[in-house]
């Protein structure tokens, strides 16, 4: 089954998101885990990726004037749920660590897009689900809070994408 978005490796922490259905759209994610940043350039936009508050318990997506454009906020440590907020629109987003990580993305109720990483062939791989219907911000935010975790048992470099 093909998935309606990837994301495609073109340099050394940077990740092209192509959608089947939008081939006009450029959106170029830049990594630096050195520095614990992301960038995300979309159509000529760009917006950075901040972690706010104690415990840097809140993560922001703002552009270049510094307005905050997506914002995700933990609602409870324990259970690994979040709220975010998206072009005055509300999502849940759910965090799980059994057996490995992975992140799904809920508007009242419906799944919108689910990152992971999953066992294929004895092997670890990075596993992803979406719609297709989401903004490139929020498949971003997806990406940046997996990317750690894959980068440590997968590295990146190899990613091979499964859609499910």
């Amino acid at each position: 089954m093909e998935t309606p978005i990837q994301w495609k490796s073109i340099a050394t922490n940077q990740y092209a998101l192509l959608y089947v259905d939008q081939p006009n759209l450029k959106a170029v994610l830049t990594c630096d885990l050195t520095k614990h940043s992301f960038t995300l350039e979309v159509n000529g936009k760009i917006y950075r990726l901040l972690r706010k508050g104690f415990w840097s318990q809140t993560i922001q997506w703002v552009d270049d004037l510094d307005f905050v454009v997506v914002e995700l906020k933990q609602e409870n440590t324990f259970v690994g749920k979040y709220s975010l907020q998206y072009a005055d629109e509300f999502y849940q987003l759910e965090f799980a660590n059994l057996p490995l990580v992975t992140l799904q993305l809920y508007q009242s109720d419906t799944l919108l897009a689910a990152y992971g990483l999953g066992v294929e062939d004895q092997r670890v791989q990075f596993v992803m689900r979406s719609s297709g219907t989401t903004a490139p911000l929020l498949e971003a935010t997806l990406f940046a809070l997996i990317y750690p975790y894959a980068l440590e048992n997968i590295g990146f470099q190899a990613m091979n994408v499964i859609g499910i």
